[in-house]
């Protein structure tokens, strides 16, 4: 289109892209088209174009040449900051000066940190800062010399701020509404599809408004700056386990009790693909397919990174642990472990950070909100259990009770279906009788205590798989989102817990929570009573995917 209309310019910018999605790695090519655009004047783009072109020649490891176009991204007058940062700090790294590396990718992270926290919406603001990834790498690379500890404490000191809390917008309540009626149609059987089209496009419209206006800032800066290691070993009171992206390999750690050892698990791409065979395992079982075949291929990937792990972890049944995860492994299903199973784990995200370190405590006669939704067999009994299960404390409704409540509610407990956005994570929606609740609406209706942190104890999302999350290195899951900022505590699953088991499950939780435990310690509860009985290899498998997720401080 571009060369038909005779723009130059144009066809640059594009061949890039072009190169850079068949992986060819000609950096060669897109070196010319740099060349081009600086030759346009467009020296800002053509910085974009030798960074690119300098990435391809270090994928094929022609190091000489990339730092010829990385030295023209810093020589460029007007590439971005972040762009010449990255440029600096890969120039740093080829000559092994770590120092100098380190001092430009946290530069590069202070600056997209700061435009982050102009980004009225959580979404937004995780959106702006995906150029995160890119930095938390180098700046990995830059410490692989650094000992065990010292490689945890500046993975975790270098997550992304907690941000100030937000308040609700002005004037969206019409959006809202209109946005539950078009999402009510277009997954409803009655439309036809020409009509199905155009729902589709005033849905699309509608929640980039509601983008744009659906949150104000409170404060105009990001809030305090992450743990290191040792804050959040003290405060979490229990070993650590984090697992991140360092290189090309995924590496674990393990702290506990001033000691922390770490082991290379195996190729990051090979992780990743293993954890996604284990969750489609694990979906396959829980829904029925529970072959000697299927049984034995997931336990098998379990058991091998089981003993992987067992090189820094012990078994240690009964006792918490704080589990990290780097951008990818959200949904990684690691409680299937063997040496996890029996514990009470916690499940953290890296790529967020609560607003305060502590989480509330649970009040003497808690506030509860039970909320049931439609297409679900079990969802009225559980949801009259659970209820009565709390007393006259637990306010039970299907639908639109549920805004009035939520803002006062200590615990929310959903028994719905809900559809999951891959797009935008928190514009997926909880299935309630008179129609969609969007991820978004519960964070614009949760509240902050005295000390801006999430009043809500637990949040409890049964029957659904919100806890799904993309595999790539920069987008982040919807749970982790919500752990920071609208409950302490998430449970949540990545796969459909079966029907007539969710009562069962909800019963441990509860009953731990009311004895002063966390969430975590009643889900460990429930996979312990399920036995070794092979009847029950459905409800295990389903287990194996239901989490409780926190944002740690």
């Amino acid at each position: 289109m571009y060369e038909a209309q005779d723009r130059p310019v144009g066809v640059a910018i594009t061949s890039v892209h072009a190169l850079i999605l068949d992986g060819s790695g000609d950096h060669a090519a897109m070196a010319g088209y740099a060349e081009q655009l600086a030759q346009s004047g467009l020296s800002r783009d053509a910085a974009w174009a030798w960074s690119q072109a300098a990435s391809a020649a270090g994928e094929g490891r022609e190091s000489a040449a990339a730092e010829d176009y990385l030295r023209r991204v810093v020589a460029s007058d007007n590439a971005d900051a972040t762009l010449k940062a990255e440029a600096l700090a890969r120039i740093a790294l080829a000559h092994s000066d770590f120092a100098t590396a380190r001092a430009h990718a946290v530069t590069a992270l202070g600056i997209i940190d700061g435009r982050a926290a102009l980004a009225d919406a959580p979404d937004l603001r995780h959106r702006i800062a995906t150029e995160r990834a890119t930095f938390e790498l180098l700046l990995r690379d830059a410490c692989v010399a650094d000992s065990a500890a010292a490689q945890l404490d500046s993975l975790l000191r270098h997550r992304p701020p907690a941000q100030q809390p937000l308040a609700p917008g002005t004037a969206v309540d019409d959006q809202r509404a209109h946005w539950r009626d078009l999402s009510r149609r277009v997954e409803s059987a009655q439309e036809d599809p020409f009509t199905l089209a155009t729902l589709g496009a005033d849905l699309a419209a509608v929640e980039r408004r509601l983008r744009a206006t659906e949150w104000t800032r409170e404060g105009g800066s990001g809030g305090r700056a992450p743990f290191g290691l040792a804050d959040l070993a003290a405060v979490a009171g229990c070993p650590l386990l984090v697992v991140a992206r360092i290189g090309r390999d995924a590496v674990a750690f393990h702290h506990d009790d001033d000691r922390t050892e770490r082991v290379v698990i195996g190729a990051w791409d090979q992780v990743l693909a293993d954890m996604g065979q284990l969750t489609r395992g694990c979906a396959r079982l829980a829904t029925g397919g529970a072959s000697e075949a299927a049984y034995a291929a997931v336990r098998s990937l379990a058991m091998d990174l089981d003993a992987t792990l067992g090189a820094i972890l012990p078994e240690e049944a009964g006792r918490e642990l704080l589990v990290v995860l780097d951008r990818g492994l959200d949904s990684a299903p690691l409680t299937g472990l063997p040496r996890i199973w029996e514990r009470a784990a916690r499940f953290a995200s890296l790529a967020v950070t609560a607003p305060v370190p502590q989480q509330p405590a649970l009040p003497a006669r808690p506030r509860v909100v039970v909320a049931e939704g439609p297409r679900l067999q079990y969802a009225a009994d559980e949801a009259a259990e659970v209820a009565q299960g709390w007393g006259d404390d637990a306010p039970l409704t299907t639908g639109t009770g549920v805004s009035e409540m939520i803002g006062e509610a200590d615990i929310a407990h959903f028994a719905a279906h809900a559809t999951l956005r891959w797009d935008n994570p928190l514009q997926s929606s909880i299935h309630l009788h008179d129609g969609p609740l969007a991820l978004t609406e519960l964070i614009r209706l949760a509240r902050v205590d005295a000390a801006d942190r999430p009043r809500m104890r637990l949040l409890y999302l049964s029957a659904c798989s919100l806890a799904s999350a993309p595999s790539d290195a920069v987008m982040v899951g919807a749970v982790p989102m919500l752990a920071e900022r609208v409950a302490a505590e998430v449970i949540a699953s990545s796969i459909p817990l079966p029907d007539e088991a969710a009562p069962a499950v909800a019963r441990a939780v509860y009953a731990a929570i009311s004895s002063g435990h966390s969430a975590a310690a009643g889900l460990a509860q429930a996979r312990a009573a399920l036995g070794e009985d092979p009847e029950r290899t459905g409800v295990r498998a389903a287990l194996t995917c239901l989490a409780a997720y926190v944002a740690a401080p």
